[in-house]
């Protein structure tokens, strides 16, 4: 009914890592949005393991793994899987990455179709058109904190940022 192009949104996350090569992503996000739409609730984890602490190679190699859930009110509820790898290059003042992700989701809509002679039910399943994703990125270091940005090369095109705020960095447990 709103005729939505695009929903930026941002989502708050905390990673913990590294623990063994192991980076650990938590993430939520949960408002009322009124009587007529109820809850907006988004919970998300993921998992990333350094797989260049095993082998030499020229830039980091990570795997990693990651779940989101999506739901608003009764009507709208959804879930997106993430399965990554990921070369990663530090230099002076940040690092950059290319990413190849299998993402499929499933997000259903179900809603009461209020017509003034029937008030029957809709439901919409949708599932990912383009489940392959192709990310070239980086990251800018300035202080304690570091300015993300993406472009995502595969259809849908798209563009992610971000910013992060680094406590303790150099700390981990990578022995």
């Amino acid at each position: 009914g709103f005729y939505l192009r695009y929903l930026p949104i941002a989502v708050p996350e905390i990673a913990i890592g590294s623990l063994y090569g192991t980076d650990f992503h938590f993430r939520f996000l949960g408002f009322e949005l009124g009587d007529d739409f109820g809850k907006y609730q988004q919970l998300g984890f993921g998992v990333q393991h350094k797989l260049t602490r095993y082998f030499d190679f020229w830039s980091d190699i990570y795997a990693g793994y990651y779940y989101q859930s999506l739901g608003i009110g009764k009507e709208v509820s959804g879930q997106f899987h993430q399965v990554s790898i990921r070369a990663e290059k530090s230099c002076a003042r940040g690092r950059y990455y290319l990413m190849a992700a299998y993402q499929p989701f499933n997000i259903n809509f179900t809603y009461d179709e209020d017509d003034d002679e029937i008030n029957d039910p809709v439901s919409v399943d949708l599932t990912a058109d383009y489940p392959i994703h192709i990310e070239l990125g980086g990251e800018l270091k300035l202080s304690f904190f570091r300015l993300r940005a993406g472009i995502r090369a595969t259809p849908p095109f798209g563009i992610n940022g971000g910013v992060n705020f680094v406590f303790g960095e150099g700390k981990s447990l990578e022995k």
